[in-house]
């Protein structure tokens, strides 16, 4: 119970007598305050291992440019100049919005290949308070890589699913 209320607490969806409720308790309670930290830190490693998932700027315009450039290129008929126009727009557009939805889908098709006949194993996890991201080969790397981390103390630790698992 008190796991949904700290969820709500960080996700800001608690009214002003809830939140100030939570508060005192994380403020009285070590294991709720330490609770509280470790949801603050895991939510950090996700953000960071989602946002290395996103296209960048280059990549975006890069594929845009491509895909106006093709459907300038292709026979139109008798389709008007304006209707090809806005068709290529929001293909584009399209394209983008889906590009950042579904991560990183710009890449070229050799890595394509290797990532799909090579599952990669991601571990995330916070280094002098900082957060990161290590990638493995084999389930047996990381599985050592996370009993030497968690060897060590003091280290939140997350299992990223690997890419095409999601």
């Amino acid at each position: 119970m008190m796991r949904e209320r700290l969820d709500e607490y960080l996700d800001g969806g608690l009214d002003s007598a809830a939140r100030r409720e939570v508060e005192a308790l994380v403020a009285s309670d070590p294991a709720a305050s330490g609770m509280l930290a470790r949801m603050k830190a895991q939510r950090a490693l996700r953000g960071a291992a989602w946002a290395s998932y996103l296209p960048t700027a280059a990549e975006s315009k890069a594929l845009a440019e491509r895909v106006l450039a093709e459907a300038y290129d292709a026979p139109a008929g008798h389709i008007g100049y304006w209707v090809r126009r806005g068709a290529a727009v929001a293909a584009a557009a399209l394209i983008v919005v889906g590009t950042f939805a579904a991560g990183r889908m710009s890449v070229t098709p050799q890595i394509v290949k290797q990532v799909e006949t090579q599952t990669v194993y991601q571990v995330a996890y916070t280094e002098m308070g900082e957060p990161q991201v290590r990638e493995f080969a084999t389930m047996q790397e990381r599985d050592n890589f996370v009993q030497d981390l968690e060897q060590r103390g003091g280290t939140e630790i997350a299992y990223l699913t690997p890419p095409g698992q999601l």
